[in-house]
């Protein structure tokens, strides 16, 4: 996917703790979360999970919608109440939400 563009105005300018525990769930736990641009590419949510999502290469899918439905991410790998993954995500989803900012 091309064409994605981060907020130059964002107001979260992120702490590199934040960063590297985004960084580390990404690799050890992938994707959790959607980010949201509007219909010209522009990133409203999600300017530092797109940054580190870039940065390691990760593959990513548009969804287009007009805001009349919630879109879920649905991991077919999870199951959160076997084993610890789901768990470890749940955690460190937010842990970064309270360290990025």
């Amino acid at each position: 996917m091309t064409g994605l563009k981060q907020d130059s105005h964002n107001a979260n300018k992120g702490t590199d703790r934040g960063r590297e525990l985004l960084k580390h769930s990404l690799q050890e736990l992938g994707a959790g979360r959607s980010i949201l641009a509007d219909k010209n590419g522009n990133i409203i949510a999600g300017n530092k999970t797109f940054e580190q999502a870039s940065a390691l290469g990760l593959k990513m899918r548009e969804i287009e919608t007009n805001g009349d439905e919630l879109v879920v991410v649905k991991r077919n790998d999870l199951d959160l109440y076997d084993g610890n993954k789901a768990r470890e995500l749940a955690y460190a989803d937010n842990r970064v939400a309270e360290l990025i900012c």
